[in-house]
C-alpha cells in the first residue's frame, strides 16, 4: 500500500466469494485452493512468492529457535524457508508440534525465543504475543515481485493518486 497508494484488502481463502471487481494477489501456497475456488476469477488472479520476513535475525545469534506448527509437514516447509534466514552457524531450529499453542507456551519458564507460525500466531493472546522471546514466523512478498504486479496493473506509484483497491 506505501508503494502503490492501493487499499489492499485482507481477503481469507475461506470465503466462499471473492472481493467484487478487484484484482487479486495471492501466495503460490494458495494457488490451488484459490484457483479452484474461485474460477470465474481466474484471469484477475496474480500470484507471488513469499519468503521468510528478513527482520527475523535481528539481534540475534548463536541460539536455538523453537519452530512452533501443528502440522507436521507445514512444521517442515517453514523450518526449510526459515533455514534461509537463519543460518546454522548462527541458529540451531528446534521444529515443535504444538498443538495448543496458548497451553504449552504457558507452562514454557525459557527465554528460548520461540517462533509461532502464522496460523498459530493468530491464535495466540495479546498477552501471549507481547512475551519478549515469543514471536510470529511472518513471511512477506518480495519487493521486485511486487514492483511487477505494480507494473502489470497500471498502479501509480506512491506520488501519484490513490487507484483501485486490491485484494490479498
Amino acid at each position: 500500500m506505501a508503494r502503490w497508494r492501493v487499499v489492499a484488502l485482507p481477503w481469507r481463502v475461506d470465503r466462499e466469494e471473492p472481493p467484487v471487481g478487484h484484482p487479486i494477489i495471492a501466495t503460490y501456497f494458495h494457488f490451488n485452493d484459490i484457483r479452484q475456488r474461485w474460477t470465474h476469477r481466474v484471469s484477475q488472479l496474480h500470484f507471488l512468492a513469499i519468503g521468510p520476513d528478513p527482520g527475523l535475525v535481528r539481534g540475534r545469534s548463536r541460539t536455538t529457535v523453537i519452530l512452533c506448527e501443528r502440522d507436521e509437514p507445514m512444521l517442515h516447509n517453514i523450518e526449510a524457508d526459515l533455514a534461509r534466514l537463519l543460518p546454522r552457524s548462527r541458529f540451531r531450529i528446534q521444529p515443535k508440534i504444538v498443538r495448543a499453542s496458548e497451553t504449552w507456551l504457558a507452562a514454557r519458564r525459557s527465554a528460548t525465543p520461540v517462533l509461532f507460525s502464522p496460523r498459530l500466531w493468530g491464535e495466540l493472546s495479546a498477552a501471549a504475543r507481547s512475551k519478549p522471546n515469543v514471536y510470529e514466523a511472518r513471511f512477506v512478498f518480495e519487493p521486485k515481485d511486487l514492483e511487477g504486479i505494480g507494473a502489470t496493473l497500471g498502479l501509480s506509484p506512491r506520488e501519484g493518486p490513490a487507484r483501485q483497491p486490491l485484494s490479498a
